[in-house]
């Protein structure tokens, strides 16, 4: 019976003689669930760290027991919570069609599609042409129906090539 336990004591995952944070492994494979390293990059992952930027030590080389970990916040001072994100920008709708603006763009609020839209045609030189009375709706849902009324008004609300120039946007081709 002696010699069942004590061949089980040596295949059981817990064993007296190894610490569960051993570094060698025992019948071919690492004993204990975490290592020191993985505790570590856990820690660093989710924005915690030891107090006063001290190392973090493996328990098996640590006889004094267990740090305490901290947040960032609350290292300097444990009655600050965490301040919350600043607000996401708001910027004006796009001042062509109408959508929502992703900032300003050649000096007016403008969205991703008529940014792009206005970039391309003055690079190109295009020349467009409208189909109808040149005073054509352009808003989010038109705004690809008439290339010229839209280029007219992305010049008419204040889109400027100047602001390409200064960047070296500015392609003929």
């Amino acid at each position: 019976m002696e010699k069942h336990e004590e061949k089980s004591k040596e295949n059981s995952p817990i064993n007296a003689d190894h610490s569960p944070y051993s570094l060698e492994p025992q019948n071919g494979s690492y004993v204990g669930s975490h290592s020191a390293y993985e505790h570590y990059l856990f820690a660093q992952k989710s924005g915690y760290m030891l107090p006063n930027n001290q190392q973090l030590k493996s328990p098996m080389f640590d006889t004094q027991g267990m740090y305490e970990m901290q947040s960032p916040a609350t290292m300097s001072d444990p009655s600050m919570s965490p301040s919350p994100p600043p607000p996401p920008r708001i910027y004006k709708p796009c001042v062509v069609c109408s959508d929502k603006s992703s900032g300003y763009h050649y000096g007016v609020s403008s969205c991703e599609g008529c940014k792009g839209f206005f970039r391309r045609s003055v690079q190109k030189n295009m020349q467009y042409t409208c189909h109808k009375d040149k005073n054509c709706v352009i808003n989010k849902v038109t705004r690809n129906r008439c290339q010229y009324c839209r280029l007219q008004k992305c010049f008419a609300t204040g889109m400027s090539k100047e602001g390409m120039e200064e960047r070296g946007e500015l392609i003929h081709r």
